[in-house]
């Protein structure tokens, strides 16, 4: 019967698939850190009219833009992102006018390769609010996890608690039907006895009695065999026609010994002490992130112009032209204290996990 709850009863895969839905929380947190592409590409034809030393007059230049970007967040604190550009430009001859002292290319092809390095250096420093918040998930993942198997022992054991009811229903069933019978001969002779005139005064009345007790009793003990029965079958996950035999051994097996647990070990504690690690992870989160933003910055990129795509792409790859910056970037957010009000919040929550796990132990 255990067996046959693990395997098919709807209690067990209702207790499957809420745990299962719970992987996605730690889940969500990690795709943050997963690599992230935008590639877009596109023409676009220009007839508007600009100041600078290439003036269209009435005529069309036609550009083909293609851009290309990879960037991923580290559990470091680090913001990688890389970023190839190629901006094709092709202008009408005819209708082209340009400035004096000027000289325009067409076509042309521009490349643009850039790395940038981004890096925490105050709030979330080097990724300690990022470390705290993925620990948090996992650690709330897994204090849910311990109390699963907590879960199927007591779908078990409910299943178990059903079989023996409904066992127990069938045999006081079945022994309110022999009763009953029993009553049948007794009355029949009875009877016969007061038809006789032997039986003594009241004696058929109160066997009578009785033996509408008895046919009360196996209607009483009917309903509530059929109710268990139903209730063992969906329990089971069984059809509706199917026929139970209840096998009870002889011989039941002696007691076995529990060993001593320590109450830190026992599954229950051990989930609550992870809710507690997990709020504090939490709490350390947004303590992190509440400090002011400061960031080093650096950019490297290299570009190349030129009339043919591929010798403007060998420029960028050869590093002709190339452009560095490195610099620090400061944020400051004040005036709501949101951020202060969440973090008293988590605070209570931590003292709140704290209280209960000490309320579990004792």
């Amino acid at each position: 019967v255990a067996e046959m709850i693990l395997r098919q009863s709807t209690k067990t895969q209702e207790v499957d698939l809420k745990y299962q839905m719970l992987r996605y929380d730690p889940v969500q947190i990690l795709s943050v850190y997963d690599w992230k592409v935008v590639a877009e590409t596109g023409s676009e034809v220009d007839k508007s009219k600009t100041t600078s030393a290439v003036t269209v007059q009435n005529a069309d230049i036609q550009r083909f833009n293609t851009n290309v970007s990879l960037s991923k967040s580290l559990l470091t604190g680090t913001t990688l992102s890389f970023k190839l550009e190629q901006n094709s430009t092709k202008a009408d001859p005819a209708t082209l006018s340009v400035s004096p002292g000027s000289t325009v290319v067409n076509p042309n092809t521009a490349h643009i390769l850039g790395v940038t390095l981004e890096q925490s250096l105050w709030s979330n420093f080097f990724g300690q609010s990022d470390r705290a918040r993925v620990r948090a998930a996992e650690k709330g993942y897994e204090a849910q996890l311990l109390l699963r198997r907590d879960e199927l022992q007591n779908v078990v054991l409910e299943g178990l608690r059903l079989y023996w009811m409904t066992y127990v229903a069938q045999e006081s069933f079945q022994e309110a039907v022999n009763s009953k019978q029993r009553y049948d001969k007794l009355v029949e002779s009875v009877k016969k006895k007061n038809s006789l005139g032997y039986a003594n005064p009241g004696e058929l009345s109160q066997v009578l009695a009785e033996y509408e007790t008895r046919i009360q009793n196996v209607k009483t003990s009917s309903a509530e065999y059929l109710k268990s029965l139903d209730q063992l079958i969906t329990y089971l996950n069984l059809s509706a026609d199917d026929e139970l035999v209840f096998q009870v051994p002889e011989d039941f097996p002696a007691v076995p010994t529990l060993k001593k647990v320590a109450i830190e070990n026992l599954r229950p504690v051990r989930s609550r002490k992870l809710r507690v690690e997990s709020a504090e992870d939490q709490l350390n989160d947004l303590e992190s992130r509440n400090k002011p933003t400061l960031n080093l910055v650096a950019r490297y990129g290299a570009t190349g112009l030129e009339e043919k795509s591929s010798d403007s792409f060998n420029d960028v790859t050869a590093a002709s032209y190339p452009k560095t910056y490195v610099g620090l970037k400061f944020l400051y957010n004040f005036g709501a204290n949101a951020l202060d009000e969440e973090i008293i919040n988590k605070r209570f929550s931590y003292n709140l996990e704290g209280v209960q796990y000490q309320q579990q132990i004792m």
